[in-house]
């Protein structure tokens, strides 16, 4: 599991829980306060744990994990 979360001065904007296996990262949970949202830190910390999968050497990225 890997737990990534993303912060501005100091609190919690944005968290995200995923997955993977030896192939694919999986977005599990994701949460954001309100007054996060304006600030992309949502996007950004999708695009880190996508980068994180690429550094891993994984394949794919499910955005859903449905």
């Amino acid at each position: 599991m890997l737990a990534l979360t993303s912060w501005l001065d100091g609190k919690r904007l944005t968290t995200y829980f995923l997955l993977r296996d030896a192939h694919t990262m999986y977005a599990c949970y994701a949460a954001s306060w309100d007054v996060a949202r304006p600030t992309g830190s949502g996007n950004l910390t999708q695009w880190e744990a996508i980068l994180a999968a690429k550094r891993g050497g994984l394949r794919h990225y499910d955005f859903i994990s449905a």
